[in-house]
């Protein structure tokens, strides 16, 4: 993924390292991406067949799920334009259309969303409306599962935590007073669906990963 596969003695993996490759590319989520990078590189006629067939199906798996979930966003983000509430998609499901070159290519576990504090209790009724169901609540977030299709998890933000110990928080308000611009689903724009411009989306994500 680094552009450095050259460097890498292939020849030198035996059957545990390769199996080790995989498993890992598959744990950091990068298995699809690394798929589509290496597709048509020469070096993959020295990689084992069941190798490149594991990273396939990872890829091809990815962009199914994805696409269900994409189908899924679109519904909800019309019911939130519908009713004039402000939402800020986070994570993956603001990259994966945006600066990854295939939707796929970004494994997605769930859908991220931020309101505004003020407005969680209608955001909440919209998916109690759409046959989900809360699953958990947090100091920042509730959980919710669509009970007809319990993979279709969403998470509903309010607040932004970054800190893991003392559970300090960055204010939402903040990453509201920030630039944003108008996100589109599929091709259809929104006026009142938004995501981060790419470096408030790196300060999200890295303090998403100290939690």
């Amino acid at each position: 993924l680094s552009e450095r596969a050259a460097q890498v003695d292939w020849d030198a993996f035996d059957q545990n390292d390769w199996q080790l490759f995989a498993q890992i590319a598959d744990t950091e989520g990068v298995a699809p991406l690394l798929h589509w990078q290496v597709k048509t590189d020469v070096i993959t006629d020295e990689w084992p067949t069941e190798v490149f067939q594991y990273l396939q199906a990872s890829y091809y798996k990815s962009t199914a799920h994805n696409a269900l979930l994409f189908q899924e966003l679109e519904r909800i983000l019309e019911a939130f334009e519908s009713a004039q509430i402000p939402v800020i998609v986070l994570k993956g499901a603001a990259l994966a259309q945006t600066i990854y070159p295939e939707p796929g290519l970004r494994p997605m576990g769930d859908l991220d969303l931020l309101v505004k504090f003020e407005q969680v209790t209608q955001g909440i009724k919209i998916f109690l409306e759409d046959d989900y169901k809360p699953i958990f609540l947090t100091s920042h977030h509730v959980g919710l599962a669509k009970h007809t299709h319990p993979n279709n998890l969403v998470e509903l933000h309010f607040e932004i935590p970054i800190e893991k110990h003392n559970y300090s928080l960055i204010s939402a308000e903040w990453y509201w007073e920030q630039k944003y611009h108008l996100l589109m689903v599929n091709g259809q724009q929104y006026s009142c669906i938004f995501q981060l411009n790419l470096i408030f989306q790196l300060i999200h994500l890295i303090g998403h990963l100290f939690v």
